[in-house]
């Protein structure tokens, strides 16, 4: 039995369809957002393997050239070993969805989630991420209602990183101060980037980030919808004039003047910010968002060279301390 299920979310139209494609397979739904498609099926066993004490699911995402129109140059052009980007968008499907099924079922599984057509507009892996949980804060109203009465709230504080980066910049109407930040959408490499990259401490009143202005530091960034859409360049210059810019890219050369510049130069810029803008915050400091990870280089040993002198802590650590001496 076909079932059709759709909904208007921020101006287009999102739909979940099932009973028309993949009979054969134990469930399958198709969701489109705007032009993208991907399908995703489900195959399982009846009876469980005798002997496992684990869950045995298996899970794949593929997004290959065709699904935008593309063919594959270079020497390698079928596609057959998953990307980067594929094998962590499974790892992020399979992760939430593995504590759901009950401690006794044991029967193998398999879910295959395949990007059937790219508009390159709306990801395929974010009818997800931090973009897809946002619209389900925003459009179930319980969900916006506590989320909102959160936000209102004189005493709370809050920090996105990367996918929550994403989500709360999607909340900008409902978190009070935020009106002026931007939307992150693919990188300008057009794919995902994983590596060490520097940046600079501005001076704002983020809460986060209160006594580090000028800190030029190595931070881990890994992200593929990074880049800081902002409606025109009177936006960029705007949060920069009103010191919402926490942070921003800058080159690894020292400058001899001793003042560092912002950068939009690839690679030392992973996704193409303006400005190398990564990191904005309100305008009283208690909500900020940021692409980068601190939390995956807090420690001295996470990063491969060090002065002598650092102990156990490394500089962004104190991020975390400012947000325990706000609540102190």
């Amino acid at each position: 039995m076909k079932v059709l299920k759709e909904v208007e979310i921020g101006g287009k139209l999102f739909s979940l369809e099932t009973g028309r494609f993949a009979k054969q397979a134990d469930g399958a739904v198709m969701a489109r957002y705007g032009d993208t498609m991907v399908l995703a099926t489900v195959v399982a066993n009846d009876e469980p393997t005798p002997g496992l004490d684990y869950f045995p699911l298996q899970v794949e995402y593929r997004e290959k050239a065709a699904s935008a129109g593309k063919i594959p140059g270079g020497f390698l052009k079928r596609e057959a070993r998953p990307s980067e980007k594929e094998i962590l968008s499974a790892r992020v499907i399979d992760r939430p969805i593995r504590p759901m099924f009950p401690e006794w079922y044991q029967c193998e599984t398999q879910i295959i989630v395949t990007v059937y057509s790219s508009d390159q507009e709306h990801d395929g892996d974010v009818l997800g991420a931090g973009e897809g949980w946002a619209k389900s804060i925003l459009y179930n109203s319980r969900a916006n209602d506590e989320f909102s009465a959160f936000f209102q709230r004189t005493d709370s504080f809050a920090l996105g990183v990367c996918n929550g980066c994403q989500m709360m910049s999607n909340l900008h109407s409902i978190i009070p101060g935020s009106e002026q930040w931007s939307h992150f959408v693919r990188n300008k490499s057009e794919q995902f980037e994983a590596r060490f990259a520097m940046v600079e401490v501005l001076e704002s009143p983020s809460l986060f980030f209160n006594g580090m202005a000028g800190s030029r530091m190595p931070i881990a960034v890994a992200h593929g919808e990074g880049f800081a859409e902002f409606s025109d360049g009177n936006a960029v210059n705007s949060v920069l004039d009103n010191k919402l810019v926490t942070m921003r890219y800058i080159s690894n050369a020292s400058p001899s003047n001793g003042k560092s510049t912002a950068t939009e130069v690839y690679p030392f810029n992973p996704n193409g910010s303006p400005q190398g803008i990564t990191g904005l915050t309100t305008h009283d400091g208690r909500f900020s968002i940021m692409m980068p990870h601190p939390e995956r280089v807090f420690r001295a040993v996470q990063h491969s060279w060090r002065p002598d002198d650092w102990a156990e802590d490394g500089p962004w650590m104190r991020m975390f301390r400012n947000a325990r001496k706000y609540i102190a």
